[in-house]
């Protein structure tokens, strides 16, 4: 397989992973939205939020990697995550949403926009690559379209609570 495949392929994915988290959400009220996912946990637009933040982080990575440089993943996630929910609190669910559409072009166009030999795995599993952030951007959207869906299934969400 080369480069230019595992490219597209991985492009593909991310979109694919995007659309899953989307379908997650798909006709959940505003209200519903800001309804803790469990008992004193984030709610569903915290989750959004969240993945928004983690899309902008990635964006500067490439940028990163575009400039030559070795982005590196923060030193304490759970810190990170945090402080990044908390930089969006506040926002309406439209404007998430908004900010959650336009932080996974930005990324999506960043990685197409890389040259074919910048698409290569690094062998320190401690830095960033292209190939590896588009793979665990990937996964993490998977994971939070699961949490989310499993929620809207499982919790009386829709028009009759809100």
């Amino acid at each position: 397989m080369n480069d230019a495949i595992d490219r597209d392929a991985l492009l593909r994915r991310l979109d694919d992973a995007r659309a899953l988290l989307l379908a997650a959400i798909e006709g959940v009220s505003e209200a519903d939205l800001a309804r803790p996912l469990e008992e004193g946990g984030w709610t569903a637009q915290t989750v959004l939020d969240h993945i928004e933040a983690w899309d902008a982080f990635a964006t500067d990575a490439v940028r990163e990697v575009l400039r030559g440089g070795t982005p590196t993943s923060p030193a304490d996630v759970d810190v990170w995550n945090a402080a990044a929910v908390a930089e969006r609190r506040g926002r309406s669910p439209a404007a998430t949403l908004a900010a959650l559409d336009e932080s996974r072009r930005t990324l999506r166009d960043g990685l197409r926009a890389a040259p074919e030999h910048q698409w290569v795995r690094n062998p320190n599993p401690d830095l960033i690559d292209l190939p590896g952030l588009a793979r665990v951007w990937a996964e993490h959207d998977e994971e939070h379209a699961a949490e989310l869906r499993a929620w809207r299934d499982h919790a009386t969400v829709g028009p009759e609570t809100g």
